[in-house]
């Protein structure tokens, strides 16, 4: 055994999560990474269902380590371990447990399912969300995410140990993904990070779902990436709880020309198509037992056909995931596709349930070899289509757009997976034929889907400069000096500021004289000099586009005079040249104003990197001499542009 660094990404998604080690430091090689929720070898499984079994009494325990965390899953798969556990995850270990040990029958457990979807709840502030247990009992979101985190370190770490590595906790570079920056409210991103923090440490980075999708699938069977200047990229995540759509670009940085992706928010300048809609494939299969149940309990007394699913899962979970089970074989073959008759065979479970409680809508609808009859057209027309026909119209919609600017689509790239969907690729892949007819597209047959947003998550880790290229903004605060007279001392000072920013502050390359002051240049036809106090006020980067998205950067403020006992300062962007935020969400243009209501002697600004990497949105923080946050300043869409 030898001791390494390594990069692990987290894929925390809203039905799959899963998690990738790459244990080969700096030399990123796709063939030694390790899939840590890889199913029984299935290369086409590199996650598993986000719905678990806890105990109530870890729930109401506060302060929890990972040594209070009792793992029964794959990763920790022992006969004896199911007799103290006290959270459990996994199919086939939830099965094996609920045979066990009733599960659902027992107080002492909860079931959570999918927790991640919570932070999708329109007008619900992250931190205040809850999960809503099987037995309807309420969690919060923070404490769950905090456990679920917890075991995803615990299981890597004996994956690790499985493998013959050895990792210090403090030298592993963490990555989560997040969706992209359309998608979430900064609320939810800060929210992951700051439980990420609790779990993971600092050395946490918060990556871009869609992002991360194109960089997976574009180094598909390859050592490096596939780079384009000037090319546009389409990026569908079809998820199981939406589908998310971005569009790339393939730029040179003009500093040191080296490749740069640029996620764009929006296709229109005005306005934002729909980027992200709530289709995928748990909305197929929620569809399909409506579906089933109607054509169960057609021409019957059943006033309510779903109840009948809801009834059989609550009474019988073990059927319900056998249920479950055959329905994915189910949807997977080409019967789907083409059978005018289908057939489906629930598993003995609920067939020998539905004979027990219905036994007349049994005898009708059962075959005698245990299979529904099923009709393809309309299983096809109720089940599928609706959910194709969302994600097909915002697709559209992003395309149109593009074509009506006159920008070409390069590149399709699929990620998710609900992308195996032979039937709806087929119809996707013809709708950019009719905008797009020579866009190539990055099918799942050369294994560039699955596990692309992990493998992309890594790549991002391993390889920092390409992460610093794909941070969204620069943005600047005000700093001030005093003018003494002689312009040659302030431009030095101005100059040794810069470079101490630059390099200390934001872990930039040491710069040398000719790009500080190429920079000092830019700014000093804007120098204005306060003769009332006689100081200058200069803009220092608060983060920079090219820059780590990391850390957090903090700033010490002081009064500009005895006895103050409020402070205001005035935040920039890159996008003009240095101007203020044209930002109708910001109250004059970026400026911010806080009374302590009291003379203070110092305090600090520190700006949230999350908030440049992956959202639309600036987040700063306004601390105490102490250290204590006394407000948030959040600037909304300071990166909404068009093309």
């Amino acid at each position: 055994m030898s001791s390494i660094t390594p990069y692990i990404t987290l894929d925390f998604g809203s039905s799959n999560s899963g998690a990738l080690i790459n244990h080969e430091g700096k030399n990123y090689n796709p063939n030694d990474l390790i899939y840590v929720h890889q199913s029984d070898s299935d290369n086409t499984q590199t996650k598993t269902p986000s719905e678990f079994w806890l105990k109530r009494s870890l729930l109401n325990q506060s302060d929890i380590t990972e040594d209070d965390i009792k793992i029964y899953s794959p990763i920790f798969y022992e006969e004896t371990g199911l007799q103290s556990a006290n959270f459990i995850w996994g199919l086939q270990s939830i099965k094996k447990a609920l045979k066990e040990r009733s599960l659902h029958e027992n107080n002492d457990w909860v079931r959570i399912k999918h927790p991640k979807m919570a932070l999708y709840r329109e007008n619900t502030d992250p931190y205040q969300a809850t999960c809503m247990g099987h037995d309807k009992s309420m969690h919060p979101l923070s404490k769950i995410l905090h456990i679920f985190f917890l075991v995803i370190k615990k299981e890597c770490a004996e994956r690790a140990r499985q493998a013959g590595l050895i990792f210090l906790s403090d030298s592993i570079k963490w990555g989560i993904t997040v969706p992209g920056m359309a998608i979430w409210n900064q609320r939810a991103v800060d929210l992951i990070k700051t439980v990420a923090n609790t779990v993971f440490g600092n050395q946490v980075t918060i990556l871009s779902e869609p992002e991360c999708a194109l960089i997976g699938a574009n180094l598909a069977g390859r050592g490096s990436l596939d780079f384009v200047e000037g090319r546009y990229s389409l990026v569908m995540d079809l998820g199981g709880g939406t589908t998310d759509i971005s569009v790339v670009r393939e730029t040179r940085n003009s500093t040191d020309n080296s490749e740069q992706f640029d996620e764009i928010k929006s296709t229109k300048a005005d306005s934002d198509p729909t980027t992200s809609v709530h289709a995928g494939g748990n909305e197929i299969d929620d569809n399909f037992k409506s579906f089933l149940c109607s054509y169960i309990a057609d021409s019957s007394n059943i006033p309510e056909p779903i109840e009948l699913y809801l009834q059989f899962r609550k009474e019988d979970p073990i059927g319900s995931m056998e249920f479950d089970e055959a329905w994915t074989l189910l949807k997977k073959s080409d019967d789907i596709s083409f059978e005018e008759i289908i057939y489906f065979s629930p598993g003995r479970r609920f067939l020998d349930w539905l004979k027990e409680r219905y036994p007349q809508e049994a005898s009708k609808k059962i075959s005698d070899y245990g299979y529904f009859q099923l009709d393809g057209d309309k299983l096809r027309n109720k089940v599928f289509q609706p959910v194709y026909k969302k994600i097909l119209s915002a697709i559209e919609m992003n395309l149109t757009t593009l074509k009506a600017k006159g920008i070409n689509v390069g590149v399709c790239y699929f990620a998710g997976g609900l992308s195996l969907d032979r039937n709806l690729k087929r119809q996707i892949n013809n709708l950019i034929d009719r905008y797009f007819p020579k866009t190539q597209k990055i099918e799942a047959g050369n294994n560039a889907v699955i596990g692309a947003v992990q493998r992309g998550g890594c790549h991002l880790l391993v390889n920092e400069q390409l992460m610093r290229r794909m941070a969204r903004k620069t943005f600047y605060t005000t700093f001030c000096t005093k003018y003494t007279g002689d312009l040659n001392d302030l431009r030095t000072e101005f100059g040794q500021r810069l470079r101490r920013y630059y390099h200390g502050n934001l872990r930039c390359p040491f710069m040398d004289d000719k790009e500080i002051n190429r920079i000092l240049d830019e700014q000093w036809k804007y120098l204005n000099v306060d003769y009332n106090d006689n100081t200058v006020e200069f803009l220092c980067p608060v983060c920079v586009k090219h820059t780590p998205v990391t850390e957090t950067i903090s700033f010490g403020l002081s009064p500009m005079e005895m006895g103050q006992t409020s402070v205001g300062f005035t935040i920039y962007s890159s996008d003009k040249s240095y101007q203020l935020f044209p930002n109708e969400d910001v109250i004059e243009e970026g400026y911010f104003f806080y009374d302590f209501g009291e003379p203070w002697e110092c305090a600090g600004l520190e700006f949230d990197p999350i908030s440049n990497a992956v959202s639309g949105t600036a987040i700063f923080k306004l601390t105490d001499k102490n250290g204590r946050k006394v407000k948030d300043m959040v600037i909304n869409n300071v990166s909404k542009k068009g093309y």
